[in-house]
């Protein structure tokens, strides 16, 4: 049997996704079936009701012709025939909506299947949107922010995926006869057990460990997680060293983190990658800065130091960075990304926090056939002048 147009464009779409690219995922795997939220769980418009892989999930009301309604939404099974709609868990929506805060803007999809009645949708908290299905929303739908959708019909309505492309942090989805699955945001950052093959997120330690002054030399092992050794380093203020402390703290900052980060008040976190022992194809990690400078340094060289967005875009030979910055209350929110292989990384700040070091390890994806130049001596040459010639049968005579 043929695959749909539109598992075929599911494909299409993965395929888009960069290797390297990591994402926040609500499957709603994790919640239990039958699981209810609205009014049926005493819940109130605006509610947090559950968290998965980075991202908090609240209800909010529905608008029908600008009418607001408050009802219920509950985690079932996949769809069967004739829908063939969703995987592992999903979620209904009835006359509720469902707000994700990713934490982090990044181009978002979503799958749905639409049974009839009114949908919303708002993005960033721009204006909420009312329309009879998603397709009469494509264009536009917050600053910066385009929908595109691709749907198959079904008995009764249609099943499709929703495509924003753009900077969406916050995503709200309401509707009628509605239901979502695999609501995903590429981000950068990927959640516990989530795109990263190893990650210091700072959940096994303890609130309240400190490092530092007067309980450790520069230099000194503070902990290891995911295979990572972390130590504690010096910190350079442009004029001169310092040696303060850093403390494993639970912040609540939205749009920071997840559960537990470190704070940084003038000290480095040394993040030795190498005690993995494989090589790396990239480092991502995220970080809150409130107001002085930070230290950066990768593979031992150059100490950089200043504001981490101004930093050089190659850090390290063969190491290239990117900054994307964001706005958090009373401070700034930064994604970095290191693509190459970074095997020693110090991070560090004076009123700063740092959290979701994902660390991507491995060579490029395997080839069924490859040619890479390793099976021949260095320095080997090639050509007429070192005595080949063209023998291939009807090849065309150098010119």
């Amino acid at each position: 049997m043929k695959p749909s147009v539109l598992s075929v464009f599911s494909i299409f779409l993965t395929l888009l996704v960069p290797a390297l690219a990591s994402a926040n995922l609500v499957t709603f795997d994790s919640e239990p079936l039958g699981t209810v939220y609205g009014v049926p769980a005493g819940d109130s418009p605006g509610d947090l009701v559950f968290s998965e892989d980075l991202v908090d999930v609240y209800v909010n009301r529905f608008f029908e012709s600008g009418n607001p309604y408050f009802n219920a939404a509950r985690i079932e099974p996949p769809q069967p025939a004739p829908f063939f709609f969703g995987s592992g868990h999903i979620l209904s929506i009835n006359s509720i909506g469902m707000t994700c805060d990713f934490g982090a803007p990044g181009n978002t999809t979503f799958h749905f299947l639409y049974l009839g009645g009114t949908v919303n949708l708002r993005v960033n908290g721009a204006a909420l949107l009312e329309a009879p299905n998603f397709s009469a929303l494509i264009g536009v739908v917050a600053p910066g922010v385009t929908l595109n959708v691709v749907t198959v019909p079904v008995p009764g309505g249609e099943k499709g995926i929703a495509i924003l492309n753009g900077p969406v942090e916050k995503l709200r989805i309401g509707g009628q006869e509605l239901w979502i699955d695999d609501v995903r945001c590429d981000n950068g950052i990927g959640g516990p057990g989530g795109d990263c093959d190893h990650l210091v997120h700072h959940e096994s330690l303890a609130i309240g460990d400190t490092w530092g002054m007067g309980l450790n030399v520069p230099g000194d092992y503070m902990f290891s997680e995911s295979g990572i050794d972390v130590y504690i380093e010096e910190f350079f203020w442009g004029t001169g060293w310092g040696f303060h402390q850093c403390q494993v703290v639970a912040p609540g900052i939205p749009g920071f983190g997840s559960g537990q980060v470190m704070e940084i008040n003038n000290i480095n976190n040394h993040y030795d990658i190498s005690s993995l022992g494989l090589p790396v194809e990239a480092v991502v990690f995220e970080y809150a800065d409130f107001g002085g400078m930070e230290n950066l340094r990768v593979n031992g060289h150059t100490l950089l130091y200043g504001d981490m967005p101004t930093f050089a875009p190659s850090p390290a030979p063969g190491v290239v960075m990117t900054v994307a910055t964001y706005p958090i209350p009373t401070g700034e929110r930064g994604v970095v990304t290191l693509l190459g292989n970074v095997q020693d990384l110090w991070i560090g700040g004076q009123e700063f926090m740092i959290d979701n070091i994902c660390v991507y390890v491995g060579e490029p994806p395997d080839c069924d056939h490859l040619s890479d130049n390793e099976s021949q001596p260095l320095f080997t040459f090639y050509g007429d002048g070192h005595g080949h010639r063209n023998t291939r049968r009807g090849a065309t005579p150098y010119l």
